[in-house]
């Protein structure tokens, strides 16, 4: 019987926000992280929000990933919620 083929170690492992991408990289390499970049953030922000507000959700992220720097203006928004999303996304007891 031939030995098995010998995988490649891998640390870090980029993303495109596919659904089952990280736990199929962590089937093959346990010891590795995935990393999703920032062009692929938005639409996946868009899947968890209602239609309604996915224009709404558009163009708040927007100027984050086509900013040309790490940190732009545009993050000073994350700690806290907008007061559109936090609306939004209240739900009663």
């Amino acid at each position: 019987m031939p030995p098995a083929p010998r995988r490649p170690r891998l640390g870090i492992h980029r993303g495109i926000g596919l659904a089952g991408f990280p736990e199929a990289i962590e089937a093959i390499w346990p010891q590795s992280s995935v990393q999703t970049g920032t062009v692929h953030l938005p639409p996946a922000a868009r899947r968890f929000v209602s239609y309604q507000d996915r224009k709404k959700v558009a163009v708040a992220v927007k100027p984050i990933y086509t900013a040309s720097t790490e940190r732009p203006p545009a993050w000073s928004w994350m700690p806290s919620p907008s007061p559109t999303w936090a609306v939004a996304t209240r739900r009663p007891c």
